[in-house]
């Protein structure tokens, strides 16, 4: 592929929206969809944050981001913590944002949601947990 610019057409960039969509949704499947050191497994509904040695060190479990202020609760928490930089804290937010509707959540950070509906729906199964 040429590193030259050029005009794509509308449809073009729908398929390759739809073409990259199915592939997070494989890797969601598969549990190998991750934003740097946070990966999603899929048998329990959690962000798992691995070190660089792959260890696990923390875990945010989805089914507990039932609303904007549950959510928020999370990212402040792991930003107090000693271990997670500002790039893991980016990374945690972005991992958020693609697997559940935050932007629906915040208005009303009241409002609850129903997280393995959620995450079940676009990925077309529910987690065994």
């Amino acid at each position: 592929m040429s590193d030259e610019l050029r005009f794509v057409s509308f449809e073009e960039l729908h398929t390759r929206a739809r073409e990259d969509d199915q592939v997070w949704k494989q890797e969601m499947r598969e549990g190998t969809a991750h934003w740097g050191h946070w990966w999603f497994v899929p048998e329990t509904l959690v962000l798992k944050f691995r070190d660089d040695n792959g260890r696990s060190i923390y875990e945010v479990d989805l089914e507990c981001c039932n609303s904007g202020r549950e959510i928020l609760d999370w990212i402040f928490h792991i930003n107090g913590k000693a271990w997670a930089t500002p790039e893991d804290i980016g990374q945690l937010v972005a991992a958020l944002h693609q697997i559940l509707p935050i932007w629906t959540m915040i208005p009303n950070p009241s409002e609850t949601h129903d997280v393995r509906t959620i995450i079940a729906d676009p990925l077309g199964y529910v987690g065994t947990h």
